[in-house]
């Protein structure tokens, strides 16, 4: 494949995790009981059948050990995550109760202005 030649996000998911498997000789049933899944489902991922729920794509970055930038192909340098922000999206990933605060912060404005008020205080 030449340099010019992108493939599309879904042939890289298919990639990263067909990689991933042959990398560390995990068993689909292994892969899948960590992501909470068939393996069947693994096995069509690997196979280019379908690609993972979106649900799905951060606890699947961290279980191969890839950043969302490398899963979908994109070069680093166009969206480099801060350490902060990483686990920030790990944490609303794992936890309801920051995704129900962090979903709330962007649809009301009021409960917005507030929490930048506080935030403003901090610095």
């Amino acid at each position: 494949m030449s340099d010019n030649t992108k493939i599309s996000a879904k042939d890289n998911i298919q990639k990263c995790i067909k990689d991933y498997l042959e990398s560390t000789n995990e068993s689909y049933v292994k892969f899948a009981k960590a992501l909470g899944v068939s393996d069947t489902s693994v096995k069509r991922w690997a196979n280019g059948i379908c690609s993972p729920d979106i649900d799905l794509l951060l606890p699947l970055c961290e279980h191969i050990n890839v950043t969302i930038f490398e899963l979908f192909g994109l070069s680093a340098n166009n969206g480099d995550l801060s350490s902060d922000e990483i686990e920030l999206l790990k944490l609303y990933a794992s936890s309801i109760e920051f995704k129900t605060l962090v979903d709330k912060y962007r649809s009301d404005p009021s409960f917005k202005e507030h929490i930048d008020y506080i935030v403003n205080l901090q610095k």
